[in-house]
């Protein structure tokens, strides 16, 4: 069994839906300008050969349809396959981890894998959602949406209290603010149209957080302030054979 390393991550910053910077790019074309950053970084892993793009996108359809993982790829120039999965959330890790189990495997050494995402443009749920009365009579919380898991998941740990998940909360917008000034994600981030995500609070308003009313369920404790947020972006990161990456510089 062959050993993969994920390397070179990158990603746009991610813009709020409805109201920040990417709410008219459509999600093809910011996944193309994101791929083709890759390429221009990495010339020599693409002429080394990529063997496929894999493609994680949790509703593609629409401008997000048509196999994007592909389409995309021949929109950057890159002369490799391409393919898109869906695991709603978890679909662009989904696509690094296919791409490493290809490595393992020894089905290829390099993988481009991404990930995108208009919520802008595309509807959550996507656009033509619809249940079937079918799988609801089986598995009435098939379709239950991620706010609602949150208050279920709470419910659950009730010592995990609303204050305690805005002291989390605070610290995830104090920490996030720091780290760019700090620079630390100056290697990470594509600054197109923006430099840094555009959803970062700071200082953190604890008052306005403790106020909020529950989004989800009348007596929960789940707030917009302790959601994430809808955004638009894109990401991109290389899963290569370990000896491979050796070969091509990679430390």
């Amino acid at each position: 069994m062959y050993r993969a390393l994920f390397t070179s991550g990158q990603r746009t910053p991610f813009g709020r839906a409805f109201k920040g910077a990417y709410r008219d790019v459509r999600a093809d074309d910011l996944l193309v300008e994101l791929l083709q950053a890759q390429a221009h970084k990495h010339p020599d892993w693409c002429e080394y050969g990529i063997d496929d793009l894999v493609l994680g996108c949790a509703y593609p359809e629409g401008e997000q349809g048509y196999n994007l993982g592909r389409t995309a790829a021949l929109g950057s120039g890159l002369e490799v396959p391409g393919m898109t999965i869906n695991r709603l959330c978890a679909s662009s890790l989904e696509a690094v981890s296919l791409a490493a189990s290809r490595v393992a495997c020894g089905w290829g050494r390099v993988f481009l894998t991404a990930g995108v995402e208009s919520m802008s443009r595309i509807p959550r749920r996507g656009a033509n959602f619809s249940e079937s009365a079918q799988i609801q009579a089986v598995a009435p919380q098939a379709y239950i949406a991620m706010g609602d898991t949150a208050e279920e998941v709470a419910g659950r740990f009730p010592k995990i209290s609303r204050a305690q998940q805005e002291d989390f909360a605070a610290r995830s917008h104090e920490m996030a603010f720091h780290a760019y000034e700090r620079g630390d994600y100056k290697n990470q981030i594509h600054p197109y149209l923006i430099d840094r995500d555009e959803f970062i609070r700071f200082p953190v308003n604890r008052e306005k957080m403790s106020s909020l009313a529950p989004a989800f369920a009348e007596k929960g404790v789940v707030t917009a302030a302790t959601s994430s947020p809808l955004t638009d972006g894109a990401t991109s990161g290389w899963v290569l054979e370990m000896e491979t990456a050796k070969q091509l510089g990679v430390t």
